[in-house]
């Protein structure tokens, strides 16, 4: 009887060993989701910075590309001494615009390192949380392996002294385990639907800070496209002012070259009287010496 007991026993720890096994095994399987998930959602954030850096170049030489595009006689407009005005104004404007994308760009930088810092908060909180929790399992482990072994002590004392029966001491034995087995399947079953909630939670939080993230660059390219828009009316209105002035100019050296001709014809009429009349004194000379000879 006693080495049924005996053999019962080792059944039971060779069965609780398993369990503990396939216990570990899908805390593993756990960790290692959780760490693929982290490294999907890592991945992610760098394609996204990677495509808003190249959105930003894009944007920049487009920028560039039409500030360079200037026309050859805006360009002689500004080189006439009335263009500097002009050329000033528009690199102020230029000047203005690199320092709106520079703090857009300084403060999406902010942004993100902010987020990711919170991030990193939570998943360092994340894996206290689950060191606690698993430094809390071994710790029950080992309280109930040392209640198992002193129960299991004490049992095989009073079987002894009081020729109790070994079967129904194992019966209550493994009764007792399988209680304990249920007892730690169900506390591994609320610790994992707590660290999925958690994952939930972090999940929408991630989601609510991209649509946050979202709606500022798009709120960040409408200020950038009403900055361009108004330099579009401004350019258009200096254009204007342009076109009336060299109007201006063209009108005014319209009336010169019409005034050097009035004045250059006079000139000729005032010529040609003169020479007429010369030439009738010289004939009126020319009769009189006749008319004296």
């Amino acid at each position: 009887m006693h080495r049924e007991s005996e053999s019962t026993r080792e059944q039971e720890s060779e069965h609780g060993e398993s369990e503990r096994e396939s216990e570990r095994a899908w805390r593993e399987s756990e960790r290692a989701c959780v760490e693929r998930g982290r490294a999907s959602e890592r991945a992610r954030r760098e394609r996204a910075r990677e495509r808003a850096r190249r959105k930003r170049a894009r944007e920049r030489a487009s920028a560039r590309g039409e500030r360079e595009s200037v026309s050859e006689p805006a360009r002689r407009e500004r080189a006439s001494p009335g263009g500097e005005r002009e050329r000033a104004s528009e690199h102020g404007e230029r000047e203005r615009e690199r320092e709106r994308e520079r703090a857009s760009a300084r403060a999406e930088r902010e942004r993100e390192r902010e987020s990711a810092s919170a991030r990193a908060e939570r998943e360092r909180a994340s894996a206290r949380g689950e060191r606690e929790s698993e430094r809390a399992r071994r710790e029950r482990e080992r309280a109930r392996t040392e209640r198992e072994r002193a129960s299991t002590h004490g049992e095989r004392e009073r079987a002894s002294a009081h020729g109790e029966s070994t079967s129904e001491h194992a019966r209550r034995e493994s009764a007792k385990a399988r209680t304990e087995r249920e007892g730690e399947r169900a506390r591994a079953k609320r610790e994992s639907e707590h660290a999925q909630r958690g994952r939930a939670r972090a999940r929408a939080q991630r989601e609510r800070e991209r649509a946050r993230t979202e709606r500022e660059r798009a709120s960040a390219h409408g200020e950038r496209e009403r900055a361009s828009a108004h330099g579009e009316r401004e350019r258009a209105s200096a254009h204007g002012e342009r076109a009336s002035k060299r109007a201006r100019r063209e009108r005014e050296r319209a009336s010169e070259r019409g005034e050097r001709a009035r004045t250059r014809r006079e000139g000729e009429r005032a010529r040609a009287k003169r020479e007429s009349e010369y030439a009738q004194r010289g004939r009126a000379s020319e009769r009189a010496r006749r008319e004296r000879e």
